[in-house]
Parts: structure tokens; sequence; C-alpha cells
């Protein structure tokens, strides 16, 4: 890493002279540098020429500069007095606050004022100040938790749902009611398919039940087999057989920190630079032993089955089953909708002994409504009487989901 320094400039804020780091007074106007004049960096630091006087050298390596306290001019790091003003470094306007209090003293004694009046008032003030910035808080966080209370609350949408108006356009519906009676029927089958209740059980010949699979005897089996067995073969390894390298740029930045004094400090950093390299590997032929298996014919004795069918007693009875015997529909869309009942059963069997009747209630319902977009979405209420709660024309606020069905209305 190499080290070197260079020289800065500042612009004299008076008369707009760009002048060198090292003057402390322009060279133009003849003003002192002050606080306001910031040290410039050169916009391009590697092209600024380095520092080599020895006493320039010694300057900027002395350090920052000093700020007079009185006039707050700026001074080298060697100076031992402000050239602005002449005012000995170290020393501030409190070292020498003895060489004024005695005026201050004589001038409050002779307007009658005493030690603490001064100070007692600017406290009261204060105290003032403050008292009506802590009223002024106060007022505006309680605005904000008005403002808060008064706002909506809404339900939570899924990610990517989306909040709609939409107007109901139509509403239908459809409920069924259906009878069933346990009564006497036909029946007919196998003896192990006969109900429990079965009566008037007469046979009605004979049927084909299921096959037997008898052995008799043996035959001869001809299959393949994997036999395995021992063989050589060639392949290809890639070993070891040096290196392939490749020569680096060397990539060298300078970096140069203010020193406060008119220099600045600069370093270079390189890096890169050498070689790269990556291991190479050939080709080389080997063999190795590999177990293979090829395919070999075997015979084997295996038993021989015959197939005899097999005939079993059928049945016919009468026996007890829930059958269907009426039915009734409603169906409708803007009227008020209601189920079935027995009065509206339609339907007739010829059924006998019927022991047991059921009835069983069914139907389905929708509601249609159309965003404002002219996309339709239907959904079903949860029961038939919260159907007459909507209204064609009726508007309603609904969340759809990414593909645009319904998730749930909002409330």
């Amino acid at each position: 890493m190499n080290e070197r320094k260079i020289e800065l400039t500042w612009v004299c804020t008076s008369c707009q002279h760009r002048n060198r780091g090292r003057d402390k007074v322009c060279a133009g106007c003849g003003d002192a540098k002050d606080a306001s004049e910031k040290f410039e960096m050169p916009g391009d630091t590697k092209s600024a020429a380095s520092v080599t006087d020895p006493a320039l050298l010694a300057a900027a390596r002395a350090g920052a500069d000093w700020r007079c306290a009185f006039c707050r001019g700026d001074n080298r790091a060697l100076d031992a007095a402000c050239r602005r003003c002449g005012a000995q470094r170290g020393t501030t306007p409190a070292n020498t606050e003895h060489l004024r209090k005695a005026p201050i003293a004589a001038q409050r004694a002779a307007r009658g004022m005493g030690p603490g009046l001064v100070t007692g008032s600017v406290l009261l003030s204060g105290a003032m100040v403050v008292g009506v910035g802590v009223l002024g808080v106060l007022a505006v966080l309680g605005a904000l938790l008005i403002s808060a209370s008064r706002r909506p609350r809404t339900r939570p949408l899924e990610p990517g749902s989306s909040t709609v108006q939409a107007t109901v356009v139509s509403r239908a519906w459809e409920t069924t009611l259906r009878e069933s009676r346990f009564c006497l029927a036909p029946g007919e089958g196998f003896a192990e398919q006969q109900p429990a209740d079965a009566i008037d059980v007469t046979p009605d010949g004979v049927r084909h039940h299921h096959d037997d699979h008898i052995e008799d005897g043996t035959e001869t089996q001809t299959y393949f087999e994997d036999v395995p067995y021992q063989d050589t073969e060639t392949y290809t390894e890639m070993v070891p057989c040096g290196e392939d390298c490749v020569s680096l740029p060397e990539t060298c930045s300078e970096s140069c920190t203010d020193d406060g004094n008119g220099f600045a400090s600069c370093s270079t950093t390189c890096s890169g630079g050498g070689q790269s390299c990556t291991p190479r590997t050939c080709a080389e032929s080997r063999t190795r032993w590999v177990t293979r298996t090829r395919q070999e014919q075997r015979t084997r004795t295996v038993p021989h089955f015959r197939v005899e069918p097999r005939d079993a007693p059928w049945f016919r009875w009468r026996a007890h089953t829930w059958q269907s015997t009426r039915s009734a529909t409603l169906s409708g869309a803007l009227d008020a909708p209601r189920r079935p009942t027995e009065a509206d059963l339609v339907g007739d069997a010829d059924l006998e002994d019927c022991q047991q009747t059921r009835l069983d209630q069914g139907g389905t319902w929708s509601v249609t409504v159309r965003t404002e977009s002219g996309h339709e979405v239907a959904f079903g209420p949860p029961t038939l009487e919260s159907l007459e709660t909507y209204e064609v024309g009726q508007t309603l606020r609904v969340s759809l989901d990414p593909r645009g069905r319904l998730e749930h209305l909002v409330e």
C-alpha cells in the first residue's frame, strides 16, 4: 500500500477566488478563511500532484487546522497565534471573562438591577414556552385518537381478493318430498342371499353358482432366468496431468481522506495480479471386472388344474323392503318459496302389507348477482327461509377471489 499527500483547494465566499489549501488568507481579496469555506477534493485524485516540498510536507503532517475562538478564523496546526485577530491558541472568551465582569456589574448597579433578576425572568419565559408546547402535543394526540375510533371496521380480505358492488338479478328455488314405504316385494336368489324375514320361499331350479379349480396332475413349464456372470469392460478415467494457468490483471484504486488542514492523505490499494491455475485432467483407458446377467431357459414341473362349474339351487320369495312410492316437486323464482306437503304427493304403486312410511325432504336454491363489470355470480343462502331476504334489484357488497368466484358477502 503506497501513501502520499496531495493539496486541496477552497473557494472564498467573498470574491469566489479558488485558493490553495496551504493558504489561510484569500489571495484574491485578503479575507481570512473561515468555517463556512470547506476544503474541496480534486475530481480526479490520481492526476493530482504529490506534495514533495519538505516545508509543505511538514505542514501537511502537522495535523488538522485549529479555529480561533474569537474570530472563527482557520489557522495552521503550527501557528501559535491567530493570523486574523492575533489571539493566542488555546484562549477562549471564557478565559477573559474576568476582564469584563467589573464593567457589567457596575452597569447593573447603576440601573438598580439585582444579579438574579435577569436570570429569573428568562426562566419564567422558558417555562411558559414549554407549557404551551405540551398542551399542543396533547391536543394533536387527542384528535388522532378520535379520528381512529371513527374509522369504519371492515372484514379483512384474503390475499388477492377484491370487494365489489353487485346487484341481485334473479333467484330460484326447487324443493322435493319423497315417500318410501316398507312393503312386501318379490325377490329371488341363492339360499345365502335370502333375507331373514323372507316368506313364501319356493325352489326355482338350479343356476351356475361358481367355478372350482381342481388339481389334475402336473405339467412342465418353460421359463427364463437371469443368470449372473463375470466379465471385463474397458472404460475411460480422467486423471490429473498438470495445471492450466492464466495471468490475472492487477487493479489498483486510490482513496483520499481530508486531513482538515488543506491537504489530504491518499493511499493506493492494489488487488489481483499473479496467476490463476486450474488442475488439468487427461483421459486414460482402464479395464475392470463387472457382473453381468444373461437369460437362460429353464423348465420346471407345476401342478395342473382343471375348471369345473358348480350349480346351486335357485329360490324365489317375498320379503319386506323400502320402496319409493310417491314424490312431489315445487319450484319457483320470485314467489315465496315453500316445501311440499303430503297433499302434494303424486304417484301410485300396487304394494302389499306396508308396515312403515318414510318422508324425505330435499331441495336446492340460489341467488344470482351481477357486478358492475357485468360478471354474474351465483351463491346459495344457508336456508330456504333466508332466500326471501334477497330481492331483485337489491344492492350487495361481495368479496370475490382472484378467479372471480364469490367468497362471502361483506357485512
